[in-house]
Parts: structure tokens; C-alpha cells; sequence
């Protein structure tokens, strides 16, 4: 079996643009942080609004018609 190599060689901070770390031009790598800061916004208020609805139905009691 080979060994893998997982060096940790470089760490990309926080507020900085990975797309540009990667090597993509300026214009792109700001339209790519953009577009997935975006992504992630939208994702997250999703996830919100998905976890209110769950937490409202969990707190309602559902009797199904055959124990009415």
C-alpha cells in the first residue's frame, strides 16, 4: 500500500479570496466569491426556514384518523 501525503502546506485565511489562491484572474476569482458567498447565504436561510417548519410541526400533536 502507498502512503499519502497530507502535509497541510498551505492555509487559506478566513477572509480571503480562495479563488484568487487558486490562481483564477482578479475579475473571475471576485465573481466566484460572489456568486458562493451567495450560494451560501441561500443555503442558509433555507436551512432556517426548513428548521422552523420542523420545529412547528414537532410541537403539533397529529392523531391519525384510525385512533379518532
Amino acid at each position: 500500500m502507498s502512503k499519502v501525503d497530507a502535509k497541510i502546506r498551505h492555509i487559506t485565511k478566513s477572509d480571503a479570496n480562495v479563488f484568487a489562491e487558486l490562481g483564477f484572474p482578479p475579475n473571475e476569482a471576485k465573481r466566484y466569491l460572489a456568486e458562493s458567498r451567495a450560494q451560501i447565504q441561500h443555503t442558509r436561510c433555507t436551512q432556517d426556514s426548513v428548521a422552523g417548519e420542523v420545529d412547528a410541526i414537532g410541537h403539533e400533536i397529529i392523531i391519525p384518523d384510525e385512533i379518532r
